[in-house]
């Protein structure tokens, strides 16, 4: 079981981590902060290179928080969070990652939850560190990036057109 749990953390961890880093950098096929800024709109979210960084940053220390087994409901929570977050841009095109649908974020906000819910294992930092590993803090976990989402889709969402025409 730790074996598979460790397998788990570092496949989950290390694509989140490296996803973000596609987003603040032009290294690992990335294409920095700009484009993404420029995706984000595209998919009707506001907020610019800021958004765009608060993003990948916390797609950076929280795939290698879960990787490390290091603060790991804090890291679960913030993977759960921003993949909710990506998950609810592409609603509109379905579920199918082909046709630019949520397949893929959903994906990785369900296995940072197992994450949560399995606990890091006896592999990982948060054991060494005499952490508790606990059902409470993963559903503090999952709750917290659920919440955390919730929050932040209707805050970037831009107004159309139509509604900003009527202010």
């Amino acid at each position: 079981m730790n074996l598979a749990l460790l397998v788990l953390r570092l496949t989950v961890g290390l694509l989140v981590a490296a996803h973000g880093i596609q987003k603040v950098s032009n290294h690992l096929g990335g294409h920095g902060l700009e484009a993404e800024a420029v995706d984000l709109a595209a998919h009707g979210l506001r907020g610019g290179k800021a958004a765009a960084a608060l993003s990948g940053l916390t797609q950076i220390g929280a795939g290698l928080s879960i990787s490390a087994g290091f603060l790991t409901a804090l890291g679960t929570a913030g993977v759960i969070g921003v993949m909710l977050v990506a998950a609810s841009t592409k609603v509109a095109h379905g579920l199918w990652v082909q046709r630019d649908g949520m397949e893929y974020p959903l994906l990785l906000a369900v296995l940072a939850a197992v994450v949560a819910i399995a606990g890091p294992g006896h592999w990982s930092f948060d054991r060494l560190a005499g952490f508790p590993d606990n059902r409470v803090s993963a559903l503090v976990a999952i709750g917290v990036g659920v919440v955390a989402a919730a929050a932040t889709v209707p805050a970037l969402r831009q107004r159309s057109h139509q509604a900003s025409d009527q202010l």
